[in-house]
């Protein structure tokens, strides 16, 4: 939701095109764009191969997170805005051995190693098309966990004018950390996610050595970071109050 808010600066609203919730195939997201002459940006959690179907050239850019972090944030995700869902009334250790159809171990590389989708979610090949993808010239990979400096990488590669600012929003609220989750559970997460888990170290290689060729990286992230600072201040003053009153009228 935060790298939304930052894209939008970049593409405005016209231009951006959202894949429809539970779409996935990029065949499926091309057949979705009624007029693809005035689309900038093709957005959602898709996989890798819209250039296939689509009849113009296609740049990539991406965040990859740390797997562990990854399934503890769509669990809370889900138990916070699904209360009533079944999904919500399990624990943790419970909702990651139940087959729920939102967690799909090792996700993120199935998803960059995109079609033929294999039945077997930890097959080697997926490891290797994925790692495929992310070595092209036109894909730019980030990682959530430095968020900023990959928004920063992302305008570099991209050639975008304008800074992606932002206003954080859907963060994780009074949700444990990954470091309060039982040791036990954590690993069986990292078993399930073991092609996520190499394909994530490989693509945080890759970030450091992307960024190391780019003079004055590090300065730049600082003075964007003040920049979104600021108006994430702005932002908090504007949105809690509509907050509060929300939650004053919510049934």
């Amino acid at each position: 939701m935060t790298l939304r808010t930052a894209t939008r600066w970049i593409y405005g609203w016209r231009g951006v095109h959202t894949t429809p919730r539970k779409v996935l195939h990029p065949e499926q997201v091309g057949s979705s764009i009624d007029d693809l002459s005035r689309i900038h940006l093709i957005r959602g959690h898709v996989a890798y191969g819209v250039h296939e179907y689509v009849s113009a050239p296609c740049r990539y850019f991406t965040l990859v997170r740390d797997p562990v972090a990854r399934v503890i944030s769509l669990y809370y995700y889900i138990k916070r805005g699904w209360p009533d869902s079944k999904a919500a009334s399990l624990s943790l250790d419970e909702y990651i051995e139940s087959n729920h159809h939102a967690y799909v171990p090792n996700d993120q590389t199935r998803r960059l190693a995109g079609p033929p989708f294999l039945e077997e979610g930890s097959d080697p090949s997926l490891l290797s098309r994925a790692k495929e993808h992310l070595d092209a010239p036109n894909v730019t990979v980030g990682l959530t966990e430095r968020f900023d400096a990959g928004l920063i990488l992302m305008k570099r590669k991209l050639d975008w004018r304008r800074q992606p600012l932002y206003v954080r929003t859907n963060t994780g609220g009074s949700r444990p950390s990954k470091s309060e989750i039982d040791p036990e559970v954590r690993d069986r997460i990292r078993a399930q996610n073991r092609l996520d888990l190499q394909l994530y170290e490989y693509a945080t290689e890759r970030f450091k050595k992307t960024i190391s060729s780019f003079p004055e990286f590090d300065e730049e992230v600082r003075r964007f970071q003040k920049k979104t600072a600021a108006l994430s201040k702005v932002g908090s003053l504007l949105t809690t109050p509509y907050r509060y009153l929300k939650a004053a009228l919510s049934p």
